[in-house]
This record gives C-alpha cells, sequence and structure tokens, in this order.
C-alpha cells in the first residue's frame, strides 16, 4: 500500500500523465519493484521522467506493439545486476518505442530531449503527424544514457508533507 501511495504522490508530484488505467499503474510498480532488485531503485523516477516524454506514442502504434512501459520493463527483466553504465547500455539498446520517428510536414523532427511529445504534438492542433520506424535509436544512446545519469544523479527535491497529507 505504502509502494501505491508514494508513487502515486511521486507522479503527481512530477506532473507524470503516463498511468492511464490501472495496468499501467500495475506496470509501473513492477518496473520499481525490478529497479529495487536491481539496486537501481534510484533509477525510479528519472526512469519515469523519461517515459513521459513519449506519452501518447501509443496512439501512433499497433495495437499489438508493447507499450514503453511493457517495453522497459521486460528490458529489465532482461538485465542482470552489474555496474550501472552497462545496465544503461543494456536498457537503452533494447528498446524499440526509441526508434520511432514523428514530424510534422516542413517541421522538424520530434526530439524528446527537447520536448515531450505530447507537447510537440500540442503545437499542431487536429494536425496528424508523419510517423515512421528508423533502425536505430533517437537520439543516440550516448545522449539518452547522459540524459538518464544527469537525472539520476540530481538530487532529489523530498516532498513536504503536511498535516492530512
Amino acid at each position: 500500500m505504502h509502494v501505491i501511495l508514494l508513487s502515486v504522490k511521486l507522479i503527481q508530484l512530477f506532473s507524470l500523465s503516463i498511468i492511464d488505467s490501472v495496468t499501467d499503474l500495475n506496470l509501473i510498480l513492477q518496473i520499481a519493484t525490478r529497479l529495487k532488485a536491481l539496486n537501481a531503485a534510484h533509477w525510479y523516477i528519472p526512469l519515469l521522467e523519461w517515459l513521459a516524454l513519449y506519452d501518447g506514442l501509443t496512439q501512433f502504434l499497433e495495437p499489438e506493439t508493447p507499450t514503453p512501459e511493457m517495453q522497459l520493463l521486460s528490458a529489465l527483466i532482461g538485465i542482470a545486476p552489474t555496474n550501472e553504465i552497462l545496465m544503461a547500455y543494456h536498457l537503452v539498446g533494447s528498446l524499440d518505442f526509441l526508434k520511432w520517428r514523428i514530424r510534422f510536414e516542413g517541421e522538424d523532427r520530434w526530439n524528446p530531449t527537447q520536448q515531450s511529445l505530447a507537447s510537440y504534438l500540442a503545437e499542431k492542433p487536429g494536425q496528424i503527424p508523419a510517423v515512421w520506424h528508423w533502425e536505430s535509436a533517437t537520439p543516440a544512446p550516448e545522449i539518452i544514457i547522459d540524459w538518464l545519469f544527469t537525472k539520476i544523479q540530481a538530487p532529489i527535491v523530498q516532498p513536504t508533507l503536511t498535516n492530512g497529507q
């Protein structure tokens, strides 16, 4: 129960919108459990922030395509506890959702290091972007890993709870 309340509180604090159903919540909790087993619980918030950048991607994918959350959990299950850099490279290298490209006609391609997909799509309401699958991740794995490690090493601001919260 405490894990669920903590997860919900953290998601509220970071304004993440990746949880749309009980299934999504279950996946997020399984991710947290697996990270703890890998001695990488401190990756939880950065990975949730990172997943939130891709919020909305599934609307462009085939129904049988695993969601980013499913892909992340599957990758985490396939990782053995080792040093964090090797874990990060294995993780980023195995996620198919990083290979999707999205672009509005006449515009730059969406870049998840610069803005969330939801923000990018909101710039052209009612327009449908071109979406295609490429053979490599974007941005490059090194950029994603640098971003993750910057977030992992950043101090976490602890929420101040008042009476009744």
